[in-house]
């Protein structure tokens, strides 16, 4: 991963329910332009990662709230109220803490991968472990949308890793790495929702 140097961080919450338990997901983006509104990045975040992430979810997932901040270059603090449930209507969702996994590739060698891990699995899709015939094509979308840069009208938004400790040594502030591709992984749990 290379260390991103721009002047504009933000991060996005993703927040929402399942169960009646609240998940949450959080993202990184490195701004090309810091006074671009915090609007551009949610409008095609939903437009595009999110709408992939409701395609590999139940509709017993509920996302009910994006909040974006500036993490460095900038000062706003902005909520967005959402209204997305996941599309997958056949069957239930498994318990809060098995999910779907997804590895943010590194660039380089000496640097670690990120992960993301979306709630929300539809239990008829597991067969054996594994993910049933059928559905290959959904996840191929969200591993490239994870990777893509969010095209904007006054900028764009590039995906980026957070560190926070480097050789177990806390860094202060935070370094922001960018990576190359996202990889589906499988099936996994969240430990933090167990």
């Amino acid at each position: 991963m290379a260390i991103y140097t721009g002047d504009a961080v933000l991060q996005l919450i993703l927040e929402g329910s399942l169960y009646g338990k609240p998940i949450a997901n959080v993202f990184y983006y490195g701004a090309t332009n810091p006074a671009a509104p915090p609007s551009d990045l949610r409008d095609n975040f939903v437009a595009g990662i999110l709408d992939s992430i409701a395609a590999i979810t139940t509709e017993d997932v509920a996302w009910d709230n994006i909040h974006v901040e500036s993490m460095r270059g900038g000062d706003y603090l902005v909520d967005f109220t959402e209204a997305v449930t996941g599309a997958v209507d056949e069957c239930s969702a498994d318990p809060t803490f098995v999910a779907w996994g997804f590895r943010l590739n590194r660039i380089s060698a000496g640097e670690r991968h990120g992960y993301k891990r979306f709630a929300g699995v539809p239990d008829c899709w597991i067969v054996n472990g594994a993910v049933a015939a059928g559905h290959s094509a959904l996840f191929d979308a969200v591993q490239v949308d994870l990777a893509s840069t969010i095209a904007a009208g006054s900028g764009s938004y590039i995906p980026v890793v957070q560190y926070r400790f480097r050789d177990k040594v806390a860094l202060d502030p935070p370094e922001y790495h960018s990576f190359g591709t996202a990889q589906f992984q499988g099936v996994t749990t969240q430990n933090s929702r167990k």
